[in-house]
Protein backbone atom coordinates (compact mmCIF):
# COMPACT_ATOMS: atom_id res chain seq x y z
CA UNK A 1 0.00 0.00 0.00
CA UNK A 2 1.10 3.73 -0.94
CA UNK A 3 2.80 5.76 2.17
CA UNK A 4 -0.36 8.06 1.81
CA UNK A 5 -2.59 5.43 2.93
CA UNK A 6 -0.43 4.10 5.43
CA UNK A 7 -0.33 7.47 7.33
CA UNK A 8 -3.67 7.64 7.04
CA UNK A 9 -4.44 4.34 8.82
CA UNK A 10 -1.04 5.67 11.62
CA UNK A 11 -3.61 8.84 11.85
CA UNK A 12 -6.44 6.75 12.35
CA UNK A 13 -5.04 4.40 15.22
CA UNK A 14 -3.37 7.35 16.74
CA UNK A 15 -7.15 8.48 16.71
CA UNK A 16 -8.38 5.42 18.15
CA UNK A 17 -5.00 5.46 21.16
CA UNK A 18 -6.63 8.89 22.30
CA UNK A 19 -10.01 7.80 22.35
CA UNK A 20 -9.13 4.58 24.28
CA UNK A 21 -6.80 6.71 26.89
CA UNK A 22 -9.15 8.42 28.09
CA UNK A 23 -11.85 5.56 28.38
CA UNK A 24 -9.06 4.26 30.72
CA UNK A 25 -9.33 6.90 32.81
CA UNK A 26 -13.13 6.92 33.02
CA UNK A 27 -13.08 3.21 33.58
CA UNK A 28 -10.85 4.12 36.44
CA UNK A 29 -12.94 6.62 38.13
CA UNK A 30 -16.47 4.52 37.20
CA UNK A 31 -14.36 1.62 38.99
CA UNK A 32 -13.41 3.32 42.26
CA UNK A 33 -15.73 5.35 42.54
CA UNK A 34 -19.24 4.69 41.08
CA UNK A 35 -19.88 1.47 43.01
CA UNK A 36 -23.14 1.86 43.49
CA UNK A 37 -24.27 3.08 40.48
CA UNK A 38 -22.65 0.43 38.26
CA UNK A 39 -22.23 -3.52 39.02
CA UNK A 40 -18.79 -4.78 39.99
CA UNK A 41 -18.86 -7.14 36.76
CA UNK A 42 -19.41 -3.78 34.24
CA UNK A 43 -16.70 -2.27 35.67
CA UNK A 44 -14.07 -4.63 36.02
CA UNK A 45 -15.14 -5.70 31.90
CA UNK A 46 -15.14 -2.18 31.01
CA UNK A 47 -11.69 -0.94 32.21
CA UNK A 48 -10.25 -4.77 31.15
CA UNK A 49 -11.26 -3.68 27.62
CA UNK A 50 -10.26 -0.46 27.40
CA UNK A 51 -6.95 -1.53 28.09
CA UNK A 52 -7.01 -3.46 25.88
CA UNK A 53 -8.10 -1.66 23.28
CA UNK A 54 -5.51 0.99 24.35
CA UNK A 55 -2.83 -1.37 24.31
CA UNK A 56 -3.90 -2.61 20.52
CA UNK A 57 -4.40 0.77 19.26
CA UNK A 58 -0.51 1.55 20.37
CA UNK A 59 0.46 -1.11 18.41
CA UNK A 60 -0.99 -0.34 15.41
CA UNK A 61 -0.04 3.12 15.65
CA UNK A 62 3.60 1.14 14.47
CA UNK A 63 1.83 -1.44 12.34
CA UNK A 64 -0.83 0.51 11.04
CA UNK A 65 -1.57 -2.12 8.20
CA UNK A 66 -2.37 -5.23 10.92
CA UNK A 67 -5.89 -5.16 9.87
CA UNK A 68 -6.79 -7.92 11.58
CA UNK A 69 -5.92 -6.48 15.19
CA UNK A 70 -8.27 -3.69 14.22
CA UNK A 71 -10.48 -6.68 13.98
CA UNK A 72 -10.10 -8.39 17.13
CA UNK A 73 -9.72 -4.70 18.76
CA UNK A 74 -13.95 -3.90 17.72
CA UNK A 75 -15.05 -6.85 18.12
CA UNK A 76 -14.07 -6.97 21.74
CA UNK A 77 -15.42 -3.49 21.86
CA UNK A 78 -18.62 -4.29 20.20
CA UNK A 79 -19.19 -7.40 22.63
CA UNK A 80 -18.36 -5.42 25.78
CA UNK A 81 -20.70 -2.88 24.57
CA UNK A 82 -23.53 -5.50 23.58
CA UNK A 83 -22.94 -6.56 27.54
CA UNK A 84 -23.17 -2.65 28.82
CA UNK A 85 -26.33 -2.48 26.42
CA UNK A 86 -25.12 0.26 24.16
CA UNK A 87 -26.59 -2.45 21.28
CA UNK A 88 -26.32 0.29 18.19
CA UNK A 89 -22.47 1.52 19.33
CA UNK A 90 -21.82 -2.61 19.75
CA UNK A 91 -23.62 -3.09 16.06
CA UNK A 92 -21.24 -0.92 14.97
CA UNK A 93 -18.01 -2.41 16.12
CA UNK A 94 -19.01 -5.77 15.27
CA UNK A 95 -19.36 -4.75 11.13
CA UNK A 96 -16.22 -2.74 11.86
CA UNK A 97 -14.44 -5.93 12.98
CA UNK A 98 -16.12 -7.91 9.97
CA UNK A 99 -14.91 -5.66 7.25
CA UNK A 100 -11.55 -5.23 8.93
CA UNK A 101 -11.67 -9.31 8.72
CA UNK A 102 -12.99 -8.91 5.21
CA UNK A 103 -10.30 -7.10 4.34
CA UNK A 104 -7.57 -9.30 5.38
CA UNK A 105 -9.11 -12.25 3.72
CA UNK A 106 -9.54 -14.05 6.83
CA UNK A 107 -13.21 -15.39 5.45
CA UNK A 108 -11.85 -16.38 1.76
CA UNK A 109 -11.54 -20.09 3.06
CA UNK A 110 -14.57 -21.79 5.33
CA UNK A 111 -17.18 -18.36 4.88
CA UNK A 112 -20.12 -19.87 6.19
CA UNK A 113 -18.66 -21.57 9.48
CA UNK A 114 -16.53 -18.37 10.19
CA UNK A 115 -19.41 -15.61 9.71
CA UNK A 116 -21.21 -18.34 12.03
CA UNK A 117 -18.88 -18.79 14.83
CA UNK A 118 -17.77 -14.85 14.60
CA UNK A 119 -21.52 -14.42 15.31
CA UNK A 120 -22.33 -16.45 18.08
CA UNK A 121 -20.72 -13.80 20.90
CA UNK A 122 -22.80 -11.09 19.18
CA UNK A 123 -25.85 -12.78 19.42
CA UNK A 124 -25.33 -14.60 22.68
CA UNK A 125 -24.80 -10.70 24.32
CA UNK A 126 -27.66 -9.88 22.88
CA UNK A 127 -30.06 -12.72 24.05
CA UNK A 128 -28.85 -12.22 27.22
CA UNK A 129 -30.30 -8.94 27.76
CA UNK A 130 -33.77 -10.36 27.09
CA UNK A 131 -33.73 -11.63 30.74
CA UNK A 132 -31.68 -8.73 32.17
CA UNK A 133 -33.92 -5.14 31.31
CA UNK A 134 -37.45 -4.20 30.72
CA UNK A 135 -38.85 -5.63 27.33
CA UNK A 136 -39.66 -2.57 25.88
CA UNK A 137 -35.76 -0.82 26.19
CA UNK A 138 -34.96 -4.09 25.05
CA UNK A 139 -37.21 -3.68 22.01
CA UNK A 140 -36.21 -0.27 21.23
CA UNK A 141 -32.93 -1.06 21.76
CA UNK A 142 -33.28 -4.15 18.99
CA UNK A 143 -34.94 -1.80 16.41
CA UNK A 144 -32.16 0.60 16.37
CA UNK A 145 -29.71 -2.65 15.64
CA UNK A 146 -32.05 -3.73 13.00
CA UNK A 147 -32.32 0.08 11.85
CA UNK A 148 -28.38 0.31 11.68
CA UNK A 149 -28.18 -3.03 9.92
CA UNK A 150 -30.61 -1.95 7.09
CA UNK A 151 -28.34 1.59 6.78
CA UNK A 152 -25.02 -0.75 6.31
CA UNK A 153 -27.16 -2.37 3.70
CA UNK A 154 -27.91 0.95 1.66
CA UNK A 155 -24.15 2.30 1.88
CA UNK A 156 -22.77 -0.85 0.88
CA UNK A 157 -24.98 -1.10 -2.15
CA UNK A 158 -24.30 1.89 -2.70
CA UNK A 159 -20.36 1.81 -2.96
CA UNK A 160 -20.55 -1.27 -4.99
CA UNK A 161 -22.68 0.47 -7.30
CA UNK A 162 -20.58 3.40 -7.18
CA UNK A 163 -17.19 1.21 -7.53
CA UNK A 164 -18.98 -0.66 -10.17
CA UNK A 165 -19.74 2.93 -12.22
CA UNK A 166 -16.27 3.69 -12.05
CA UNK A 167 -14.52 0.82 -13.20
CA UNK A 168 -16.88 0.67 -16.48
CA UNK A 169 -16.36 4.18 -17.12
CA UNK A 170 -13.21 4.34 -19.63
CA UNK A 171 -10.61 6.74 -18.79
CA UNK A 172 -8.90 8.51 -22.14
CA UNK A 173 -4.98 8.35 -22.59
CA UNK A 174 -4.31 10.31 -25.37
CA UNK A 175 -0.77 9.27 -27.15
CA UNK A 176 1.36 11.45 -29.24
CA UNK A 177 0.48 10.38 -33.30
CA UNK A 178 4.09 11.82 -33.91
CA UNK A 179 5.32 8.23 -31.85
CA UNK A 180 2.42 6.31 -32.07
CA UNK A 181 0.20 4.60 -34.55
CA UNK A 182 -2.77 3.69 -35.64
CA UNK A 183 -1.42 -0.13 -35.27
CA UNK A 184 -0.18 0.57 -32.02
CA UNK A 185 -3.61 1.99 -30.95
CA UNK A 186 -5.00 -2.23 -32.33
CA UNK A 187 -1.74 -3.41 -30.56
CA UNK A 188 -2.64 -1.79 -27.20
CA UNK A 189 -6.67 -2.48 -27.39
CA UNK A 190 -5.48 -6.39 -28.07
CA UNK A 191 -3.37 -6.26 -25.31
CA UNK A 192 -5.45 -5.14 -23.01
CA UNK A 193 -8.43 -7.29 -24.12
CA UNK A 194 -6.10 -10.26 -23.48
CA UNK A 195 -4.83 -11.51 -26.78
CA UNK A 196 -1.81 -12.46 -27.40
CA UNK A 197 0.96 -11.90 -29.63
CA UNK A 198 0.59 -14.33 -32.01
CA UNK A 199 -3.19 -13.73 -32.32
CA UNK A 200 -1.81 -10.00 -33.02
CA UNK A 201 0.62 -11.28 -35.27
CA UNK A 202 -1.54 -13.03 -37.58
CA UNK A 203 -4.11 -10.22 -37.66
CA UNK A 204 -1.99 -7.98 -39.78
CA UNK A 205 -0.30 -10.63 -40.94
CA UNK A 206 3.56 -10.14 -39.52
CA UNK A 207 5.68 -11.92 -37.51
CA UNK A 208 5.22 -12.88 -33.88
CA UNK A 209 8.49 -10.87 -33.07
CA UNK A 210 8.14 -8.15 -34.43
CA UNK A 211 4.83 -7.48 -32.74
CA UNK A 212 6.21 -8.50 -29.40
CA UNK A 213 9.80 -5.83 -29.59
CA UNK A 214 7.20 -3.55 -30.72
CA UNK A 215 5.00 -3.43 -27.44
CA UNK A 216 8.14 -3.77 -25.73
CA UNK A 217 9.13 -0.45 -26.91
CA UNK A 218 5.79 0.78 -25.77
CA UNK A 219 5.73 -0.20 -22.03
CA UNK A 220 8.69 1.61 -21.97
CA UNK A 221 7.79 4.67 -23.41
CA UNK A 222 4.34 3.96 -21.09
CA UNK A 223 6.92 3.85 -18.16
CA UNK A 224 5.79 -0.38 -17.55
CA UNK A 225 8.35 -2.94 -17.16
CA UNK A 226 6.51 -5.68 -18.29
CA UNK A 227 3.13 -6.54 -20.44
CA UNK A 228 1.09 -8.02 -16.59
CA UNK A 229 2.21 -4.31 -15.08
CA UNK A 230 1.14 -2.73 -18.42
CA UNK A 231 -2.53 -4.70 -17.93
CA UNK A 232 -2.81 -3.60 -14.51
CA UNK A 233 -1.92 0.06 -14.43
CA UNK A 234 -4.07 0.52 -18.19
CA UNK A 235 -6.89 -2.21 -17.60
CA UNK A 236 -9.58 0.93 -17.16
CA UNK A 237 -7.70 2.79 -20.30
CA UNK A 238 -8.97 3.77 -23.45
CA UNK A 239 -6.13 4.67 -25.92
CA UNK A 240 -6.33 7.78 -28.81
CA UNK A 241 -4.00 9.54 -31.03
CA UNK A 242 -3.71 13.47 -30.55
Amino acid sequence: MKTSQKKLWRLIAAAGFSISLINVVISIVQYYYMENNIGIFARTVGLIINLMSTLFFSYLILNPFMFKIFAINFYIYGIGNFLDKGNLLGFICIVCSYYFFYADNFFREHKSFKISVFLILPAASLFQQFFTVNPLAFFVSTMHVIGGSLIFIIISLLYKMISQNELNEKKNIFLDSKTFTNQDLVFLEKVLAGTKYRDIAQLYEISESKVKNRMIEIYRILNVKDKTEFVTKFCNSKFQLR
